[in-house]
C-alpha cells in the first residue's frame, strides 16, 4: 500500500505512518495514540486478524471513531482479506473494496484496488 500512496506523500499532500514507523524510545501504545490524535485521515486495513486484535478494534477504532464524529479526522476502512466486518463499528462508514471483494489476488488485481484506495485518499482530501 505505501508504494501506491508515495505519490501522495512526495506532493506533500500526505505524511504516512504506520506501526512500523513506532518510535521506540517511546511505549508503543503512546506513539500510536499520539499519532491517531493528529490524523487528518484514517485508513483501516480490514481483514480477520485485523478484527480479531482486541488493541485495533477496541482502541485504534473506538478513537478514529470518535475523532471523526467531532469532524478531526476521516476514516477510510479498506477490505484487504476477506472477513465479517458487517457489524463493526465501522462498518456503517462505506468501506473500500475491490469489485465487491478485498483487495487481494493476483498483483495487476491488488494494483488496481489499492490504485482505487490512493485516489479516494486524494479525492477525500482535496
Amino acid at each position: 500500500m505505501r508504494e501506491h500512496l508515495s505519490q501522495l506523500a512526495r506532493e506533500q499532500i500526505i505524511k504516512v505512518w504506520h506501526d512500523g514507523l513506532i518510535d521506540q524510545r517511546k511505549p508503543w501504545d503512546k506513539d500510536i495514540k499520539d499519532n491517531l490524535k493528529t490524523a487528518h485521515i484514517v485508513v483501516l486495513l480490514v481483514s480477520a486478524p485485523f478484527l480479531g486484535s482486541y488493541y485495533c478494534c477496541e482502541i485504534e477504532v473506538k478513537e478514529a471513531l470518535e475523532r471523526a464524529r467531532k469532524g478531526k479526522t476521516i476514516v477510510l476502512p479498506v477490505l484487504i482479506g476477506r472477513c465479517d466486518y458487517e457489524t463493526s463499528d465501522f462498518a456503517r462508514l462505506n468501506v473500500l473494496h475491490h469489485n465487491g471483494g478485498p483487495i487481494s489476488g493476483r498483483r495487476d488485481r491488488r494494483d488496481d484496488g489499492w490504485t482505487a484506495v490512493a485516489k479516494k485518499v486524494r479525492a477525500l482530501l482535496a
